[in-house]
């Protein structure tokens, strides 16, 4: 086990209650995330040391104020740009950036843990061991849209390898077509969903069941 793992789960031993977030963050100085709060606006509630570095070396990161920004250099994996989808829900989340941030290409992981209080004041200290560290995401079950949303099998196809991480010019690797054919495929999954652009898809699959195939 290793050591972030060990200091949490002594900590929700610790706790019998949930943790304020005050608290957790300062056990979490020493790790290598970059922890913090993000409320409405995108704006930072609270941040351990290494997040507020990385707001300060990157303040593009927070510009925007409906959602947390990426560069165009950052891979637009569906886990990574999930932040957009719970800013997007506008209700304060918690969030760990894994691997710290490369000054040339800002490749952040972004992971949103839902809290137990609408606040975003304390995180259960279950969640604290089981996702701060691990994190958890869901694969979508997107089967159903072909017949709910009218989505051809071609659609279905380049989704999966998005729901699973990859960018859409990957996803476009992944079944065989060129960068531009992917564009055009996407550009034809938003218009049967009827939304706008790849941050309203990623919203639209976070809040899809489970495929209970995985």
């Amino acid at each position: 086990m290793s050591v972030e793992k060990r200091i949490l789960r002594k900590l929700s031993e610790q706790h019998k209650r949930p943790i304020p977030f005050t608290d957790l963050l300062a056990y979490t100085d020493s790790f290598s995330e970059a922890c913090c709060v993000v409320g409405l606006g995108a704006k930072l509630v609270v941040a351990n040391k290494n997040a507020r570095e990385l707001v300060k070396s990157h303040p593009a990161l927070f510009k925007s104020a409906n959602g947390l920004t990426l560069t165009n250099q950052t891979r637009a994996r569906l886990l990574k740009a999930r932040i957009h989808a719970v800013i997007f829900e506008r209700r304060p989340q918690y969030l760990k950036l894994d691997n710290g941030c490369d000054e040339a290409k800002l490749t952040a992981i972004l992971t949103p843990i839902l809290t137990t209080d609408i606040s975003g004041n304390h995180l259960h200290p279950d969640l604290a061991l089981l996702r701060l560290i691990e994190g958890y995401f869901h694969t979508p079950h997107i089967g159903p849209l072909q017949q709910s949303h009218g989505l051809t099998p071609r659609q279905i196809d380049i989704l999966r390898p998005f729901c699973d991480g990859f960018c859409v010019r990957e996803a476009g690797e992944k079944v065989g077509v060129s960068t531009q054919r992917a564009r055009e495929l996407f550009s034809g999954i938003y218009q049967r969903l009827g939304l706008q652009n790849k941050c309203e898809l990623i919203a639209f699959l976070s809040k899809l069941p489970s495929d209970p195939d995985i």
